[in-house]
């Protein structure tokens, strides 16, 4: 899975207007990535989590934190889990989705030949 989001920057350009709000400074305490933020959401959604157990296996797995490609001294409670996540539309998953099985259906007819 973080390969395949690795291969796929693209997606990061359609969740950034997403995000980032215009007209907010950037000053203040350092926030979490876009890259992250789709990775924890990518994650929730694979393994049906709550934004609580999602915080946990943050703080607790490394293989979360590898995938979530979380720096070290980050570890996101559920409130700013939610507050990034949340925000995704319905229409960045669509896409998303459908780059996914695209992709597995390429690969597929790949393996078929």
């Amino acid at each position: 899975m973080s390969d395949w989001l690795a291969g796929h920057p693209e997606i990061l350009d359609w969740i950034t207007p997403e995000l980032c709000r215009a007209g907010v400074k950037e000053t203040g305490r350092e926030g979490l990535s876009v890259e992250s933020i789709v990775r924890f959401a990518i994650l929730k959604q694979h393994r049906q989590l709550s934004y609580e157990a999602l915080a946990f296996y943050l703080e607790d797995s490394h293989s979360f934190q590898a995938v979530a490609r979380l720096p070290l001294r980050l570890k996101p409670k559920k409130s700013a889990l939610q507050s990034g996540i949340s925000v995704l539309r319905e229409a960045s998953w669509e896409r998303i989705n459908r780059l996914m099985l695209q992709d597995a259906q390429t690969q597929k007819i790949e393996r078929g030949r």
